[in-house]
């Protein structure tokens, strides 16, 4: 396999778009992952099942061997585990918890070794291995979920997640390494995988190609590419932490960081939108149809791309951004939390999870901490605002035009710190960062906090006394 990497052209991609010979391969892959998309409905999908997965783990594992070399043999480890799990205890309660275990362990132990090495913004087997974590703790959990709706006898094929309890070695290693989904994203599930390769996810015969959609979304990949290549040189993330950025006036270090959210936001795009215009090309992102009996290729779509530009307020923006990734951590960490009986807490949960999936250093967990606490404080407002007023979009319409700068730059408010600590990752970097803006968030939210609580009191005081009404009168 040395092969791939005698000719290297990823060094002509690091001086064209201004990013580390790890980011261009990865890059590379996922460009010549979307070209070998176009051959997947016309020739590959024709073949057996178990074909399909040796093609998908010869071109996926080679692609991830040009990405991170001999480091896959991460990635090996946690594929034959998982394989060894699901013929010994699969469907068991302990299957569950010891994939949590060693694969989410696993991960943790490479983030370790990032930390350890002292150059936390390196790029190794960890980025494909976030993604094939989620695959292999999914697949067991969904596994387990099955087995228990079997055994309560569940009818509903919505709540029974696949529909076969067997599971092949061969769809476990072609589904693992997917090479339109190995490297980055999206998050699949394991019987979206089945369904696509058994070709039961769509009648080829009748559902045209998605060519035109998949082209159409890697194109808006590479504006994103463009764009974030042309203004990234004007950010650059260690300015943030340093002692000339720290002396600036706070209204020019405020846009300039929020200029640098903004910019992130288009390189996380950026890389969704590729990754999925070579799913969408090759059928795996099959939807079904939407109202007007036209074809829903979002499957595996990573962003709304219009409603992620014109979001004003925070939870538009959650909502239109990592799809993939957050519903897998809704259906296997969220609705997991259920038992507690407090949304706030599973949502805690959920985003403590988040922050130790990205890795140990503390911007991770600052950045996710300082998200809840923005997205209640919005709720609560928002809440308050809806029963008052209704809907937003029923608002009338001069109300609207005047909340909607301050949703603005209450979420660029927001999001502007929270991206920055999301990059800056050390302790100090990140205390650098938020002291050079004043801290303006902890002062905010001092005044923000207890408002909203008040708001939230009466928002269920209102609701309260309307049930109480409605009883009367039934």
């Amino acid at each position: 396999m040395d092969v791939l990497r005698a000719y290297d052209p990823a060094k002509f991609v690091v001086n064209a778009v201004g990013i580390n010979e790890t980011s261009a391969r990865i890059f590379i892959s996922i460009s010549v992952a979307f070209l070998l998309s176009f051959l997947y409905r016309p020739i590959i999908s024709k073949q057996p099942s178990i074909p399909q997965h040796i093609i998908n783990a010869v071109i996926g594992s080679s692609l991830l061997y040009y990405c991170f070399g001999n480091e896959v043999l991460h990635l090996v480890f946690d594929v034959v585990i998982v394989i060894f799990i699901l013929k010994t205890i699969g469907g068991t309660f302990i299957s569950l918890i010891s994939t949590w275990i060693i694969v989410f362990g696993h991960l943790l132990y490479g983030y370790y070794n990032i930390i350890t090495s002292n150059n936390v913004a390196r790029l190794d087997w960890t980025i494909p291995g976030c993604v094939l974590c989620l695959k292999l703790i999914g697949l067991i959990s969904d596994l387990y979920d099955t087995v228990q709706a079997n055994k309560r006898g569940e009818t509903n094929p919505k709540k029974i997640p696949l529909k076969s309890n067997r599971i092949g070695v061969f769809e476990v290693i072609g589904y693992s390494t997917c090479f339109t989904t190995c490297i980055v994203s999206p998050v699949i599930s394991f019987q979206r995988y089945v369904d696509f390769s058994n070709g039961t996810l769509f009648d080829t015969e009748t559902i045209p190609n998605s060519m035109g959609y998949g082209i159409m979304r890697f194109s808006i990949g590479l504006l994103f590419v463009s764009i974030y290549s042309l203004l990234l040189p004007y950010v650059p993330i260690d300015y943030f932490a340093s002692a000339e950025f720290v002396a600036k006036p706070f209204v020019y270090k405020f846009f300039l960081a929020a200029l640098r959210y903004k910019v992130i936001f288009k390189q996380y795009s950026s890389i969704w939108l590729l990754s999925e215009g070579a799913c969408v090309v090759t059928g795996l992102s099959y939807k079904g149809k939407n109202k007007d009996g036209s074809i829903d290729w979002s499957g595996c779509a990573g962003i709304h791309v219009i409603e992620l530009e014109t979001a004003i307020y925070m939870q538009q923006i959650i909502n239109s951004f990592n799809l993939t990734t957050n519903e897998w951590v809704l259906q296997h960490v969220y609705k997991k939390c259920r038992f507690l009986n407090s949304k706030i807490a599973s949502q805690s949960i959920s985003l403590l999870f988040l922050a130790a999936f990205h890795g140990f250093l503390p911007g991770y967990f600052i950045c996710f901490a300082h998200e809840i606490i923005v997205v209640i404080v919005e709720k609560q407002f928002m809440d308050y605002g809806t029963m008052k007023l209704g809907p937003f979009s029923s608002w009338p319409l001069i109300l609207r035009i005047i909340s909607i700068p301050f949703l603005f730059l209450y979420q660029l408010f927001g999001m502007t710190l929270t991206v920055g600590v999301f990059q800056l990752l050390t302790l100090e970097r990140c205390l650098t960062f938020m002291g050079a803006l004043h801290y303006y968030t902890i002062y905010a939210y001092i005044i923000l906090v207890p408002i909203g609580k008040y708001l939230e009191i009466q928002v269920k005081k209102e609701k309260k006394q309307n049930l109480t009404e409605r009883e009367k009168h039934e």
